[in-house]
Order: structure tokens, then C-alpha cells, then sequence
């Protein structure tokens, strides 16, 4: 469940603070590094791949940055998301691979060298959180936002 949640092109939806609104991270993948036509902002999924299908992209600086942050956006403002995370087992690390229906097989997809670190730098932020926030109800602590932890995304190459 949370691979599919994880999933670029999930329905998943989240507010960037300076880019806005998309249904799935992969929209905002798309209208990033294409013509930033705003129908990208509310497709997922099958419909985000076939609109895409074609589509001119250019590099954007700093891309692999906007996306981990755009992914910790996503992954903080879906509680079910959270949780998982939380829940998950950190000896398991992620893996971004696609299902090669003829194949039967799983093949590893040219992104999971650069985003997988992202998503095991988001997990071990939240676990952290988590251990705070349980350690400050046990004790009796008010927590602020200001005790917690964010992802440090400097070992994305810029």
C-alpha cells in the first residue's frame, strides 16, 4: 500500500508553497520540466501518462531538489502516507521499479538511484518526529514545531 501511495503518479494530492496545487507528484514533474500548462496540475495516473505521452521537456536547475521537497509536501500533508512511513520497516529499503506485464518481472527504473535516498531521508525524519512527539506525551512535554526535524536534502545534487 505504501509503494502505490509513493508512486509518482499516485493520486495523491498536495500544495507546493511556491509552485501550488497538483493531484500527484508526477504532474508536478511534468509541468515542471514541460510548458507548465496548468491542466497537468489536477491529472494522475493512466490520464498524466497519456496527456504527457510526447511532451517536450526541458532541464530544469535544480530539479532533483524541487522534487524531493515537493515529495516531502506530498508525503506531510497525507496522514495515511505518515503513518505508513512510520510504520514501515527502515531495514527494507525503497526500491522504484515498474511491472513488466509480458516479462513478469519487476524492472528497476532509471530513478531510484537519485529519489530512493529521498524517500529513506523522509522516512528517517518522521520516525525521528515520531520518537520526539511519543517522548514529549510521555513526559508531560509541549512540543512545538520548532523541536521537530526536516529533511536535509544536500545530498541531492542540485
Amino acid at each position: 500500500e505504501l509503494g502505490k501511495l509513493l508512486d509518482l503518479n499516485s493520486n495523491s494530492k498536495f500544495v507546493h508553497p511556491d509552485l501550488g496545487q497538483f493531484a500527484c507528484l508526477g504532474g508536478l514533474w511534468y509541468w515542471l520540466c514541460g510548458d507548465q500548462d496548468d491542466k497537468l496540475r489536477t491529472l494522475c495516473g493512466s490520464k498524466l501518462r497519456y496527456e504527457c505521452r510526447g511532451y517536450k521537456t526541458h532541464q530544469v536547475e535544480g530539479f532533483h531538489t524541487i522534487i524531493a521537497e515537493a515529495t516531502w509536501y506530498k508525503v506531510i500533508q497525507n496522514q495515511k502516507i505518515i503513518d505508513l512511513m512510520i510504520a514501515s520497516d527502515s531495514e527494507m529499503p525503497f526500491k522504484c521499479y515498474y511491472l513488466h506485464t509480458d516479462l513478469h518481472s519487476a524492472i528497476v527504473h532509471k530513478n531510484n538511484s537519485w529519489y530512493m535516498p529521498i524517500l529513506e531521508e523522509i522516512r528517517s525524519v518522521l520516525k525521528k518526529n515520531n520518537d520526539i512527539l511519543t517522548a514529549g506525551v510521555t513526559n508531560g512535554k509541549t512540543i512545538s514545531p520548532d523541536d521537530l526535524i526536516t529533511p536535509n536534502f544536500d545530498f541531492v545534487k542540485k
